[in-house]
């Protein structure tokens, strides 16, 4: 049987996804997030403390396009599930990389939404009297005196974030049940954390080319959030052992029957980065006086 790669679909806007605000008074404004979350809403993003505190400002911070910019986006290549693509160890770049503003905006305008098709999820129809900042800019067809509501594509910051923190807590977690040997636990917690909500993320298709006749299969996430988890768990059921960077933050996947079993850096540069530290540690370390002759 062919190895399958597992797909999403990324319906990205031609003009990309923009930074929107919910004010006080209900007025939703074009607004840009400060270039660092505060402490408050990363630890809103902590699903799994009860005492976690409400997000700040990453639950009134949305990324948006209208849903005009997504329906014609990449409209010669459209299907059900937006343009496919194939992004292998995505879930290990959610876990290692640090979930800006910046590079929550670039991850959307790459990879689209996290759950573009739900929705419940991204769905928002604002009334235009408090939505007059984001005309026309949200407006792909825009008319004098329209007043219709405007439909949005819309997702809270604060979800980004718990699915940053999500990914590295499901490696995290992982890597403390294999060093425990607890096969209980870790029955438990794909039973419990991980199974429970995996119900309709895959989405099995045949395809056929018209010109040749040639088959095949292809297996589409149902969300690039589900990609995520979806790739973890593809990646234990495949015995792949998981750690975090002695010299960075960054998580790498250390394979079966490949490479260094004690691999404990994620790259060349940042063993070299330690090695170098090491050495100066050394250089600065104060001698010991030669002992006198007797």
């Amino acid at each position: 049987m062919q190895a399958q790669s597992l797909k999403f679909g990324a319906l990205i806007p031609p003009e990309g996804f923009r930074w929107i605000f919910l004010e006080d008074d209900g007025r939703w404004v074009l607004k840009d997030p400060p270039a660092e979350w505060p402490e408050q809403d990363l630890a809103a993003a902590r699903f799994y403390d009860e005492k976690a505190p409400a997000p700040l400002l990453s639950g009134r911070f949305y990324l948006a396009a209208s849903t005009d910019e997504c329906m014609h986006a990449h409209a010669d290549q459209q299907t059900e599930f937006g343009p496919l693509r194939d992004e292998p160890d995505l879930y290990l770049r959610f876990a290692s990389e640090k979930p800006t503003p910046g590079r929550i905006r670039e991850f959307a305008n790459t990879y689209g939404l996290l759950r573009y098709s739900d929705t419940r999820e991204t769905a928002i129809n604002l009334q235009r009297k408090s939505a007059t900042d984001l005309l026309p800019h949200f407006n792909f067809e825009y008319q004098e005196g329209d007043q219709r509501p405007l439909s949005l594509r819309a997702e809270p910051a604060i979800k980004w974030l718990t699915t940053f923190e999500l990914a590295a807590f499901n490696l995290k977690t992982w890597a403390e049940f294999e060093e425990a040997g607890s096969f209980r636990a870790m029955s438990g917690y794909l039973e419990d954390g991980f199974n429970y909500g995996m119900g309709g993320s895959l989405t099995f298709q045949v395809k056929m080319d018209p010109d040749t006749g040639v088959l095949r299969t292809e297996i589409i996430a149902a969300s690039l959030e589900q990609l995520i988890e979806v790739q973890w768990g593809m990646s234990i059921a495949a015995h792949v052992h998981h750690r975090q960077c002695a010299e960075c933050p960054n998580w790498f996947a250390v394979h079966a029957g490949s490479g260094r079993p004690e691999k404990a850096y994620c790259s060349d540069a940042c063993r070299m980065r330690a090695y170098r530290k090491r050495k100066v540690a050394k250089a600065a370390k104060p001698k010991r006086s030669a002992k006198k002759r007797a």
